[in-house]
């Protein structure tokens, strides 16, 4: 619809999505008690495991956004360390909700 002196009023809808949840993973080696820097963390659907959202690496600092209100499954490891009790095998359940934040205290054995 064009605006114009004889239609000079327009409706527009506009849908947002819901607000991502905010993923925070306080990561450390659990032999020291040292920070770990790096993390990569994977998360897959619950409800089909095999179907992956998606893996990233980066700072253990940093917040990672997450779909919210959805059941996923998340694993979280570092390199030079084992992967997170928690998630070995599924992963550990989790669900966000819209704007909230998770925070979660992962302790990592380092490998071999």
């Amino acid at each position: 619809m064009a605006l114009s002196p004889e239609q000079p009023e327009a409706e527009f809808n506009l849908v947002l999505p819901p607000k991502a949840g905010f993923l925070e993973i306080h990561l450390t080696n659990r032999e020291t008690g040292r920070v770990i820097e790096a993390i990569q963390v994977t998360l897959m659907w619950a409800d089909d495991p095999k179907k992956q959202i998606f893996s990233m690496s980066g700072s253990s600092t940093h917040a990672i956004l997450i779909p919210p209100d959805k059941d996923l499954l998340l694993h979280v490891t570092s390199w030079g360390f084992g992967e997170w009790a928690q998630s070995v095998g599924n992963g550990t359940p989790i669900r966000i909700h819209s704007g909230s934040r998770l925070a979660l205290d992962v302790e990592l054995d380092p490998s071999d």
